[in-house]
Formats: C-alpha cells, structure tokens, sequence
C-alpha cells in the first residue's frame, strides 16, 4: 500500500505545485512565500495548509531547525515527505534584462543545502528552475533532468530544469502522454472562449526567438513578433505572452485570464482573488502547472529514495 504523501511547498507562488500534489491525493502541509498577493491567492485554495510569508535563503541553520520541528509535529510515523521548492527564476530568464545569475545561484545553493541538512527527515525532493547553462552542470550530481511540459500533457512547449529525487526513467515510462497533447484552439474551446474575429493571429516573443516562423512587422518594415497556428501546441505562459495581435489594427490583444489559466492546468473554479489583471497574469505565469506536479507526486511509489527516511 503507497504511504500516504506529505508535501512541503517552498517559494510556492500562488500554488501550481501544490494543487498538483493535491489532485495527486498528497496532504500539502506547509506552503512559504514571502510574496504576500501569492501566499494569500494559495491559503484560499489550500486553507487546509499551514501558510508561511517570509523571505527564504536567510540563515540556513534556523530554517532547517523550524523545518525539522515542523516536520516531526505534522507527520504521523509511516508517512512520506516530499519537499519542493521553486526559487524565483527572474535571474535566469533572458527576458530580465536586468537578471543577475549570481544571486540566482545563491537561492538555488541555499535550497540544495538545506535538502542536505534536513536529510533524516524528508524521503524525496525536488527543485525546479529555467534551464540556464549554468545550472546543466547540476543535472548530473543530482540526476536531474530538462523537461518538456508536453511530453506530459500539459497544453505548451515550455521546458524546465529538476534536481532532486526523482526517477524520470520511470516517470517517462508511465506518464508520457505526448500524443495527447492538446492545442491552443482545443484549451480555447475547453473554456468555450471563441476568436472574436478573423484579423487575429498569436503571437509569442520576438523575432529573434524563432526566425523561420511567419514575421508580423511594424510600419517600418522591421520585425516585430512571430506568429503561429490557433492549431498548434502553445509555447509558454508568461505574463504578458501568449497574446492575440489584431493585423488590421496593429493591436495586441491578450486572451482572457480563464484562458491563460487552462493553458497553465489550473482547474476552471481556481480563486486567484482580485488583484487585477496583470498581478493575475503574473501569478499565473510564474506557477508550475499543476498537471505536471500532479505526474511528480503521482510517481512517488516509483522515485529513487535516495535520502534515508526519518
């Protein structure tokens, strides 16, 4: 019989991995953030879960002591501590001109010593971030893996890096689910949001991310943006993209936030509060999607416990 899965969510954002872990039957008993719009959006889809606002990469020492402590007060013998953290990955994006890998590392080093101190008292973890270059040299001390979020059926082509526990031979071997991927016209028809006319095309980044699709230009002739089929697999969710761009009005229009919700997993009635448009869309976009930490918890009975249990 599979223990039952305990989850520990660190920088968990408005809680993508958390729901995931959930719909997973996993009990998530503590989710941390010092984003405050974030954490509030997470305890009023999780209030079952202990909340947590405070900055992390702090004193290591006093943070692993409470996370220890916490652990021994809320999990009963027997049961199996998963630990998951997603550092901010700001620094590591080639969009954030302003990105500064440094400190990037910092978060990152700081949650990869932290599964070393509490090691006695968690069974599996993970780490997720952008795959920078200068994080593939980990993949291997850590038998991490780059992923591709279609190749599990989740509705885009973004890929992420995870470090950790996990055993993604086997991962890949029951969860692959590629062929079922669905495209953004079929997210669109799930959520029944139709095109309001036929001037739009999507549109995602620029020119120089993709020189061989179709260029949709400014007046002047320069490139502006790439475009692609309403048919097609979506290729990311960020804040501001992916968007509609109305041709006969030079205009980008964004898709409404149930759409860029789904195109994310997130299930039709989630409650992401009311901050606003744009906070929405950041919340949304900055999330792990909850079908892939769904496929991660799922796997639980098959991953490489390779920390000794407590």
């Amino acid at each position: 019989m599979q223990k039952q899965v305990y989850v520990i969510d660190l920088f968990c954002g408005c809680g993508g991995f958390s729901t995931g872990a959930q719909q997973a039957g996993a009990k998530v008993i503590l989710a941390v953030d010092c984003w405050k719009e974030a954490l509030a959006v997470h305890e009023a889809n999780h209030p079952e879960t202990e909340h947590l606002c405070t900055t992390l990469g702090g004193d290591l020492d006093e943070f692993a002591s409470f996370l220890t402590g916490f652990i021994d007060l809320n999990v009963p013998p027997g049961g199996h501590v998963h630990l998951h953290a997603s550092p901010p990955c700001q620094n590591w994006s080639g969009v954030n001109p302003n990105r500064n890998t440094q400190t990037g590392m910092e978060l990152v080093s700081w949650t990869l010593a932290l599964t070393t101190m509490i090691q006695q008292h968690i069974h599996t973890w993970s780490l997720e971030q952008v795959p920078h270059m200068q994080l593939t040299s980990l993949l291997d001390v850590y038998k991490g893996n780059i992923i591709r979020m279609e190749d599990f059926g989740i509705p885009q082509r973004r890929r992420r890096l995870f470090l950790g526990t996990l055993d993604w031979e086997s991962i890949y071997k029951n969860h692959n689910t590629s062929n079922s991927v669905a495209t953004l016209s079929q997210v669109m028809e799930s959520v029944e949001y139709n095109v309001p006319n036929n001037n739009y095309v999507v549109i995602y980044g620029s020119m120089k991310r993709c020189k061989e699709k179709k260029i949709i230009r400014h007046a002047n002739g320069l490139p502006k943006y790439h475009s692609y089929s309403l048919g097609s697999v979506c290729s990311t969710v960020t804040q501001c993209n992916p968007c509609m761009y109305d041709e006969s009005l030079c205009k980008r229009i964004p898709f409404p936030l149930k759409v860029v919700a789904a195109l994310q997993t997130f299930p039709l009635k989630y409650n992401f509060l009311s901050f606003g448009d744009t906070l929405t869309r950041k919340l949304i976009g900055n999330s792990i999607p909850p079908q892939f930490s769904k496929v991660l918890i799922s796997s639980l009975t098959t991953l490489t416990a390779a920390l000794a249990p407590p």
